[in-house]
C-alpha cells in the first residue's frame, strides 16, 4: 500500500527552509534545514549555514516542522479492519496512538514479536491496555489483584477500567499500584476526582464521563455525590452459566449498540443530575476546582468530539457526512439504528438536556485548560459518527471553538502526550535524536488552530509522505 514513499531509512531525509515550531513555548525557528536519517532526526541547522547535503531532498519552501499528532485514546485495533485505520489515521498526520482496549490475542502478538506488527507502515502503538475492566471482573479485592497479576503477564501497559463501583475501583487502583502499573479510564460519579489521584489514576477519560468530573463545577457537588453514594448502581447480576450463555445474543447485541453511544441507556436519574449540575454550575468553584486538579499527577483526556456524537447522536449533519465514505455499510448501518433509536427513545427535552450538559463540558474543558490541569487529546475513535484521523481534527476543532489556546491544543496532541507516556526523551518535540515523527503544515498552527488541518507532508519513522501520497492513502482507505 506504501510503494510510493519518497524515503527509506537507508537514505537521508533533508527538509531544506523549514520553520521549525517548538511546542515547549511557541517559539519558531525560521529558515532551518533539518536532516533525518536512520528513523530519526540527525540535525537541525540554519539554510544559510548548510551546503552540499547528500539524500532526498525535500523544499519546505517555508512550511512548518512540527511533531506528529498522537490520538490519546483510540480503539483502532479492535475496529472491523485496522489495517485500513490505521492508514487513515498516518493521512491525517497522526504518527502515534494509546489503543485504549485489547483482546488477550493483541497483546500475546505483541509479547511474541516484541511490537504490534502492521502489515503496512502505520502510526506508532504507543500504549496498549489489556481487556477492559469492569464491576462483572472485579468485584472483590481479591480479584482485582488477580486480574492485575493477569495483565501484568500478558503485558499491558496499563489496565482500563469502565463502569466500576467505587470499592472495586480502589482495590484495583491499589493493586495496580503495588506493580507499578497505570489505570486509565471511567470515574465512578459518587468518588471525588481528588481521592482518585492519590490512590493513583492515571488518567480519566471523557470529564468522567458524564458528569463525574463536571460534578466538582457544581454547588450542589456534596448533595449529589451522597445522592448517588446512596442509590448505587449495582450493575447486572451475576448470571449462572446455562443462563448467561442463552441471552449472550442479546447482551452482545446491547453492548456493542452502548459502543456506538452510550446515551441510549441514561435514566431519569442520569437526566435529573445534568439538570442539577446545569442550573447549580458556579465558575468561581469551578475555577478554584481546576487548580486542585492542576496540582494533581491525574491527566484528563476530554475526547470532546465523543462526548459531542453521544450527545447530539441523531444530528442530520453526522448522517450526510462525506467523511462516511470511510465507514463500511455495516458500520453505517449500526450508526443510523442507533440513531434512529436516539431520536425515538429520547424525549426531545432529554436531548436538550444533552446538549446543553456538553456546552457545559466544553466551558469546564477550557476552565481546566486555563487553570493549567494536565490534559490529552484523544478521539476515542471506534465509537458512533467518529472517523479515524478525521475525529482528532475534529477534537482539535472544539478545543479551540471552546477557548483552548492553539498552543495548547498542539502540545495536548504532541509534546504532553509524550510526557504522559515517559517518552520525553524520544517524541513530541522537533528535537536532534527524537523520532522522526513529524508533521509538515502549510501554515503557522500557533496563528489558529485550523492551521492543524493543513496537513503537506507526514514523516514517520524517517519515510516522506508528501501531499499526493497521503492523498493516494485516503482514496485507498474509501468503502465507496
Amino acid at each position: 500500500m506504501f510503494s510510493n514513499v519518497q524515503n527509506s531509512n537507508s537514505t537521508s531525509l533533508v527538509l531544506e527552509r523549514i520553520n521549525v515550531v517548538d511546542v515547549r513555548n511557541g517559539s519558531v525557528l525560521e529558515e532551518q534545514t533539518v536532516v533525518i536519517a536512520g528513523g530519526s532526526i540527525r540535525s537541525i541547522q540554519p539554510s544559510h549555514t548548510v551546503s552540499g547535503l547528500k539524500g532526498q531532498r525535500i523544499d519546505a519552501d517555508g512550511k512548518y516542522l512540527i511533531p506528529g499528532f498522537n490520538d490519546m485514546h483510540a480503539h483502532v485495533l479492535s475496529s472491523e479492519d485496522p489495517e485500513r485505520s490505521l492508514s487513515l489515521m498516518l493521512a491525517h498526520g497522526v504518527t502515534g496512538f494509546r489503543q485504549m482496549s485489547a483482546s488477550e490475542s493483541l497483546l500475546q502478538q505483541r509479547l511474541r514479536n516484541g511490537r504490534y506488527l502492521s502489515k503496512n507502515q502505520a502510526p506508532d502503538l504507543l500504549a496498549m491496555s489489556g481487556p477492559i475492566v469492569t464491576r462483572l471482573t472485579v468485584r472483590t479485592k481479591q480479584q482485582a489483584l488477580q486480574e492485575v497479576e493477569r495483565q501484568e503477564a500478558l503485558g499491558a501497559d496499563f489496565i482500563k477500567v469502565v463502569d466500576s463501583s467505587p470499592e472495586s475501583l480502589v482495590a484495583l487502583l491499589k493493586a495496580a499500584k503495588a506493580r507499578s502499573i497505570p489505570v486509565a479510564g471511567h470515574l465512578p460519579e459518587s468518588v471525588n476526582e481528588t481521592l482518585a489521584a492519590n490512590i493513583g489514576m492515571k488518567s480519566i477519560e471523557h470529564l468522567g464521563p458524564r458528569s463525574s468530573v463536571v460534578m466538582g463545577c457544581s454547588n450542589l457537588e456534596e448533595a449529589l455525590r451522597e445522592k448517588i453514594a446512596n442509590n448505587p448502581h449495582s450493575g447486572p447480576p451475576e448470571l449462572p452459566a446455562w443462563l448467561a450463555s442463552l441471552i449472550k445474543p442479546l447482551t452482545d447485541r446491547m453492548f456493542r449498540k452502548i459502543v456506538v453511544n452510550p446515551y441510549i441507556v441514561s435514566t431519569p436519574t442520569d437526566f435529573d443530575i445534568m439538570n442539577r449540575i446545569l442550573t447549580s454550575f458556579d465558575e468561581q468553584k469551578c475555577v478554584q476546582f481546576a487548580q486542585q486538579l492542576a496540582l494533581q499527577d491525574t491527566w484528563q483526556v476530554p475526547t470532546l468530539v465523543r462526548i459531542r456524537t453521544m450527545s447530539y447522536g441523531g444530528d442530520a449533519d453526522y448522517r450526510s457526512s462525506p467523511d462516511l465514505r470511510f465507514v463500511s455499510s455495516e458500520t453505517l448501518a449500526s450508526w443510523n439504528s442507533v440513531a434512529d433509536e436516539f431520536t425515538s427513545e429520547l424525549s426531545s427535552e432529554q436531548r436538550a438536556t444533552l446538549e446543553q450538559f456538553f456546552e457545559l463540558q466544553a466551558i469546564i474543558t477550557a476552565i481546566l485548560a486555563e487553570q493549567g490541569v494536565k490534559m490529552l487529546a484523544g478521539s476515542d475513535v471506534g465509537g458512533g459518527w467518529l472517523v479515524p484521523g478525521i475525529s482528532l481534527h475534529e477534537e482539535f476543532d472544539l478545543l479551540d471553538a471552546a477557548g483552548v489556546q492553539p498552543l495548547r491544543v498542539l502540545k495536548m496532541a504532541t509534546a504532553d502526550a509524550a510526557a504522559f507516556l515517559e517518552l520525553g526523551d524520544e517524541l513530541g518535540l522537533v528535537e536532534v535524536g527524537k523520532r522522526a515523527n513529524l508533521v509538515l503544515l502549510d501554515r503557522n498552527p500557533l496563528q489558529r488552530v485550523s492551521n492543524l488541518h493543513g496537513v503537506h507532508a507526514v514523516i514517520r519513522a524517517g519515510n516522506y509522505y508528501d501531499r499526493d501520497e497521503l492523498q493516494r492513502l485516503k482514496v485507498s482507505a474509501q468503502y465507496r
